[in-house]
């Protein structure tokens, strides 16, 4: 890494050395220790990024990762392509864009697991899982002690239906003493897909130790609790994960967990309940695109069209490239407002721009890998619209789907049968 400071140095490598071994959020003070030390230290501000990133900061994140582009000509060739790969991906959203940067570090750096790692997570963020897996392989046995490759790798094999694999590769990084909260998330997943409520419990007891990562773990269990009815519960949860996140400075995902819980209080027609979840998210945290998106459609669920329109004007006009956003976040928040409308035959036109595998893709905000909003949202325009058969193709899609939805309500068949 390049820095004039050694001692920048010592604290960014120190914070690697965490990163690799105990995920993101314990690496958070020496790469915040790096940037004071050495203030134009890219690569420093990078990694910085993608650890908030990684937390579900996704507006914080892509600032540091911004500072590191702007500052790139302060680092070398390698780190230089490192930090245009992630400002591509995580900052303006073009996926196409960071491929050749992406090919070059592979190419010039093979021993550098970032490349594989990064075209990885693009083919799952494009929701090609099967292609994510076989890269992700690849850089599990090119970086064994570091912590990301099996994390990313057992979020792919759940994805695509292969949980006795995603539960091998979470023993195998065990082996080389790595966990982190990344891995506590999946395990969950693995246990409540297998529905086997010992293991859910058992990563309950593991949040509940960390109170870092604490906030995760409730927002889990709070979709749980929706997804078999105890909504009072799940608000109650929502509301702890909220404050849990807030007291461990990350604001940011606390306003996710709220607007996730107003799109889930919509769903379910309590759209009061929804509006304030709403009211609550955007005062946390009102310039990040994750919460304005997800406020944007949980207003027009809940039949706040104008708010629903402003927030997605807003997005689009701030993210016109970005793959996700384009594809499909703004169709399915224009689809609803359509619905809402009583226009089903718009709502439906509004849903062709993005077609699986594209709508299966991660995302970066949620505490699975996708709820696959896209796909609901056009099941009810189907509906709408008087074609049963459609809905029904739609509303099948996510209940294949259980390693991507996990516990999200839309995954549950009373919700979508």
């Amino acid at each position: 890494a390049t820095t004039p400071s050694l001692e920048a140095l010592q604290a960014f490598s120190r914070g690697m050395a965490v990163l690799h071994e105990k995920g993101p959020e314990a690496a958070l003070p020496y790469d915040q220790q790096a940037i004071q030390l050495d203030p134009n230290f890219a690569t420093a501000y990078r990694v910085l990024g993608g650890a908030y990133n990684n937390l579900g900061e996704v507006q914080r994140g892509a600032e540091y990762v911004t500072k590191a582009f702007a500052l790139r000509e302060h680092a070398s060739e390698r780190e230089r392509l490192g930090i245009m790969i992630d400002y591509y991906q995580d900052v303006t959203g073009e996926w196409q864009k960071s491929i050749e940067p992406t090919q070059q570090l592979i190419d010039n750096y093979p021993r550098d697991f970032s490349g594989l790692n990064r075209l990885g997570l693009a083919y799952a963020s494009s929701g090609d899982y099967d292609k994510a897996i076989e890269i992700a392989k690849q850089t599990a046995l090119d970086s064994p002690d570091s912590a990301a490759p099996y994390g990313n790798l057992a979020n792919y094999q759940i994805a695509a239906g292969r949980y006795a694999e995603a539960r091998a590769t979470l023993q195998e990084a065990a082996n080389h003493k790595l966990d982190t909260f990344i891995f506590r998330s999946t395990l969950y997943a693995l246990g409540f897909t297998s529905n086997d409520p010992r293991e859910m419990e058992q990563q309950q007891q593991w949040f509940a130790a960390h109170p870092t990562v604490e906030n995760f773990g409730l927002s889990l269990e709070s979709d749980s609790a929706a997804y078999v009815g105890k909504l009072t519960k799940a608000r109650d949860l929502t509301r702890r994960a909220e404050e849990s996140a807030v007291r461990n400075d990350i604001k940011e995902t606390g306003a996710t967990w709220r607007e996730s819980s107003a799109i889930r209080e919509a769903a379910f027609g309590n759209f009061a309940q929804a509006k304030q979840e709403i009211a609550r998210g955007l005062s946390l945290y009102p310039d990040s695109h994750a919460v304005q998106l997800q406020a944007a459609l949980a207003s027009a669920m809940a039949g706040d069209l104008p708010k629903a329109q402003s927030l997605a004007d807003d997005v689009n006009s701030r993210f016109p490239v970005d793959t996700q956003i384009q594809s499909f976040w703004l169709p399915a928040v224009r689809a609803q407002i359509a619905i809402s409308r009583k226009n089903p035959q718009e709502a439906i036109a509004a849903l062709k721009t993005a077609l699986p595998p594209i709508e299966y893709g991660q995302v970066p905000f949620v505490n699975n890998l996708n709820c696959l909003y896209h796909t609901y949202v056009r099941g009810e325009a189907y509906l709408a619209a008087g074609d049963g058969a459609g809905a029904v193709g739609e509303f099948q899609k996510i209940i294949d789907h259980p390693g991507i939805v996990w516990n999200s309500w839309t995954g549950d068949r009373k919700s979508v049968g």
